[in-house]
């Protein structure tokens, strides 16, 4: 299973408990044998850096396929919905479901 973890917190050098969490529930479930990734965002200071997340954002679901897409945030939540991928997993559900 292919997960990408999408979030504005996370542990970096400067502060290494911001997010901490996020660290912590990527490191175990990579224990468990689920591949993980990161999509880091940083929107600190100015809106337009969620504006050019956006554009990343775009662009990596367009090269990259995941199982799961996961926000930690309720900020990377809209930004996902903004790309439209947020959607599609459901739709990919509801169009494999059989009538009887």
């Amino acid at each position: 299973m292919k997960v990408l973890h999408i979030t504005n917190n996370y542990p970096s050098a400067g502060q290494p408990a911001f997010g901490s969490f996020v660290r912590s529930q990527v490191e175990s479930l990579e224990a468990v044998g689920v591949d993980c990734s990161l999509f880091l965002v940083n929107g600190r200071g100015s809106f337009l850096r969620y504006l050019w997340a956006w554009f990343r954002l775009v662009w990596h679901l367009l090269t990259h396929r995941y199982d799961v897409l996961h926000c930690h945030h309720a900020l990377t939540g809209v930004l996902l919905c903004l790309t439209g991928a947020a959607f599609l997993p459901l739709c990919t559900f509801l169009s494999e479901q059989s009538l009887p």
